[in-house]
């Protein structure tokens, strides 16, 4: 029910061709899409949500770094982009206010280059992929809330809040740190088709809309508005028939991300194996695991990564540390850290 992202590429969720051709928007073609207009008061709130059909011509492409300019610049012939991201901005702060947990931070991947080799791929953090997230979010948001008042059963991904305090957790500054002890009391979130809250999001209500090609359940989403609003045969499925529907969706998007879990934690194995990668490491002690028998999660931050390690006696939380590959072997799926004092 999803697109799956490995090391060694994507396997789509619809065939390449249909996905990239007819569902996509291609450049300098009028092309059909679903649009949510969305009105948010002064403070970033919800006011209004109209969605609609719509055609998209995509007259030109921009890379991240193109848009962070634009952004960061504000050039008064192109003030768009600039201010957008205000509102997004606006926007998350709102949500922060709700109890969003935001953790934006590099993340490394590996994946396989045009050698077949294992690389690795740091994914920073900017201005524009804040505001693509932010927008995506909002998305959903609207769309759950315009589907809760007009009775609309939907795939909604609910999420209690932490069941931890997290007292512990604000004792440190916005960073890896941080996060790491908020995470740990976050429970997994899941599919249904009552609306109920989002904590990490800081969401009173939210649906995954944006991703249609690659997710059943945006698909799902896209049909049951599609049939409501009487631009497509059929009646939209009830809250009992999603609900049987949503119970085996969640489990293959579970199983999905344990393949593409899976798919990474060999592929670094097989990396950390070969001569590319150089010991020792400087990392940060994010989190304990076992804390009596020394097993804690550290940030490797040249590599954008967290991994358990042996620790050893003496080093707490945020302390800076090297760790030093002990041993790694991909046939038994076996790694081995041990972080010492820096």
């Amino acid at each position: 029910g999803s697109t799956l992202y490995l090391s060694g590429g994507a396997m789509p969720m619809f065939p390449m061709a249909v996905a990239r051709d007819c569902m996509s928007l291609r450049p300098m073609r009028r092309c059909g899409a679903l649009s949510v207009g969305v009105l948010l008061d002064a403070d970033g709130a919800i006011t209004a949500v109209e969605p609609c059909r719509s055609w998209v011509k995509v007259s030109y492409g921009l890379t991240y770094e193109d848009a962070d300019d634009l952004i960061e610049l504000a050039p008064p012939e192109d003030p768009d982009l600039a201010e957008l991201a205000e509102l997004l901005k606006r926007r998350t702060a709102w949500r922060e206010q709700q109890g969003a947990l935001l953790m934006e931070q590099a993340e490394g991947r590996l994946f396989r280059n045009g050698a077949a080799e294992l690389a690795l791929e740091i994914t920073e953090p900017g201005l524009a992929r804040s505001c693509v997230s932010e927008a995506m979010i909002l998305a959903g948001a609207a769309m759950a809330e315009w589907s809760s008042q007009h009775e609309l059963a939907m795939p909604f991904r609910v999420q209690a809040g932490s069941s931890q305090d997290n007292a512990e957790a604000n004792q440190w500054p916005q960073g890896p740190v941080r996060w790491a002890q908020q995470r740990r009391g976050l429970s997994r979130s899941r599919l249904q088709s009552k609306a109920e809250p989002h904590g990490s999001l800081g969401l009173p209500m939210y649906l995954q809309w944006t991703s249609p090609i690659r997710r059943y359940g945006d698909l799902l989403a896209h049909r049951q508005w599609l049939q409501f609003s009487g631009h497509l045969e059929g009646e939209p499925l009830d809250a009992e028939a999603i609900g049987a529907l949503l119970q085996r969706l969640d489990q293959g998007q579970r199983e999905a991300s344990l393949i593409a879990r899976q798919d990474q934690r060999m592929a670094l194995l097989e990396w950390l194996a070969g001569p590319i990668p150089q010991w020792p490491q400087p990392a940060t002690l994010l989190s304990w695991l076992r804390e009596d028998n020394g097993i804690a999660l550290v940030r490797l931050e040249a590599w954008a990564m967290e991994l358990p390690a042996q620790i050893e006696a003496g080093l707490g939380l945020g302390d800076q540390l090297f760790i030093q590959l002990e041993r790694v072997d991909p046939a038994s799926d076996l790694l081995r850290l041990k972080g010492i004092a820096g």
